[in-house]
């Protein structure tokens, strides 16, 4: 829905890598881009960041989930999780051997604390000027798609030419008669 479009139109590349790198850890983009896109909305931080900490996590480094409004500590094999919910401190515990659930329980925690963040900033000014921003790059791109396409059809029929005018000297033949025959 509205999650996944706003967020693949404001960060595209970013998008990408980020798809790349939790399909590498066996996680659903599908699945997470939401939770994503809206804690890094809610928490100023780019979709990248917010990747690496749930990848972090999920290989027992909790170090980045900090920033993200979630402290881990770890007593034994249990991993406590603990963040601030309407005024008050919540603690889940799990076991920190079990990705599954660190991962789940992470997105559990950022959709509840998080959801609809992607959707609200967009209807902030500065939301709105990002959106703005993006519409006009992504016309001047499709605009001067032509113009590039041409380009690379010129450049290529260059690089063909100086290739034959090169091979006809590597033959031995004159620069002007090289010239004459790699038109």
């Amino acid at each position: 829905g509205f999650r996944r479009v706003s967020l693949a139109a404001r960060e595209f590349p970013e998008l990408v890598q980020a798809s790349t790198n939790l399909e590498a850890f066996g996680m659903k983009t599908e699945d997470w881009i939401g939770t994503i896109g809206d804690t890094a909305s809610a928490m100023g931080k780019s979709v990248d960041q917010v990747t690496q900490a749930v990848l972090d996590a999920s290989s027992g480094q909790y170090e980045r989930l900090k920033e993200l409004g979630v402290n881990a500590s770890v007593e034994g094999d249990k991993l406590k999780l603990s963040y601030m919910e309407n005024g008050k401190q919540i603690t889940e515990t799990v076991d920190k051997t079990n990705k599954e659930v660190i991962q789940s329980t992470l997105q559990s925690i950022w959709n509840r604390k998080y959801e609809g963040a992607m959707k609200k900033q967009s209807r902030t000014f500065n939301g709105m000027l990002s959106t703005f921003k993006d519409n006009v790059k992504m016309s001047m791109a499709a605009a001067t798609k032509p113009i590039f396409n041409f380009a690379k059809d010129g450049l290529d029929a260059a690089n063909r030419l100086f290739t034959r005018f090169n091979d006809k000297r590597a033959m031995g033949l004159g620069v002007w008669q090289s010239a004459m025959s790699a038109l």
